[in-house]
């Protein structure tokens, strides 16, 4: 289990015992060159001007990989090509106040830079390395969903 500063958020890679999702997130763990996609919230968010990848709910009957794919392109404005592969590295167990969920990460590696336009859910992107990516003001639980996927990659 990892441990937040706010101890309100709690990341398990492990469901604990007394884990009831009410809800299923999907992420993107964009990839160009060594270089994460990070989006910062806006105002109209929860947590505005904090960073972190794209990410949102599933939709009722969605498939996680069909999630990522939409919430990708809702965000950003990025397509994914049916071939491009998408590859799982996991799932990590989430408990916020009220709410239980599990977070299904995905790592999405790209030939080249894409062009990024913004949906009204974020105001600005950045391409950063995974330890400038520690350095922003991140969002609740995504420094610990950060290591997770870096744990992914060795």
């Amino acid at each position: 289990m990892f441990n937040e500063e706010d101890s309100r958020t709690e990341v398990f890679n492990q469901k604990p015992l007394d884990f009831n999702p009410q809800a299923y997130v999907t992420a993107a763990y964009v990839e160009v060159e060594h270089q994460l996609l990070l989006l910062q919230l806006s105002n109209l968010k929860k947590e505005p001007n904090k960073w972190g990848v794209p990410a949102g709910r599933l939709e009722a009957d969605e498939l996680p990989e069909e999630g990522v794919r939409r919430e990708l392109f809702e965000e950003t404005s990025i397509s994914i090509d049916p071939q491009t592969p998408i590859h799982s590295i996991g799932q990590l167990y989430i408990r916020r106040p009220g709410i239980d969920y599990i977070y299904h990460a995905f790592r999405v590696k790209l030939a080249h830079m894409p062009q990024v336009i913004l949906s009204n859910e974020h105001i600005a992107y950045k391409w950063v390395s995974p330890s400038e990516a520690k350095e922003l003001p991140l969002m609740k639980g995504a420094k610990e969903a950060l290591q997770f996927y870096l744990d992914s990659l060795t």
